[in-house]
């Protein structure tokens, strides 16, 4: 995973608007994610990642340019993403109406709760 050191500029320019995600990557990317969580496995064969698995309700034909950003934001360094963002985005797809991007949303929220708990309990220790 980069360094914190790494990643404001890729992540400044998605904020800015500058930089547009390769969507097919993406798409690419999560359909592999997909792949590896399948529905038939049992929840001892499918991955230990227990926020991801709204991912099998997700399409990711149906998901967009900016879930693509906020995916590369989350995956690539959690720690720049603001509660506040987040929210937009959340509200974004919940204005949508889209299944699979708010799918997409809550298995993102969920990466992002577990991150920002872990922070909070190493602030506190």
């Amino acid at each position: 995973m980069p360094s914190f050191d790494t990643m404001p500029e890729p992540l400044e320019a998605h904020r800015n608007g500058e930089r547009r995600p390769d969507m097919a990557i993406f798409q690419a990317e999560i359909a592999s994610l997909i792949a590896e969580r399948k529905p038939e496995m049992t929840e001892a064969e499918r991955p230990l990642d227990i926020g991801m698995k709204d991912l099998l309700r997700v399409n990711p034909q149906e998901l967009t340019e900016d879930d693509a950003k906020m995916w590369e934001m989350v995956r690539d360094n959690p720690s720049l993403v603001t509660p506040e963002e987040f929210l937009k985005y959340v509200e974004n797809t919940d204005a949508s109406s889209n299944s699979s991007r708010i799918a997409f949303r809550a298995a993102l929220g969920n990466e992002l709760m577990m991150h920002w708990a872990k922070n909070s309990i190493k602030k506190h220790s």
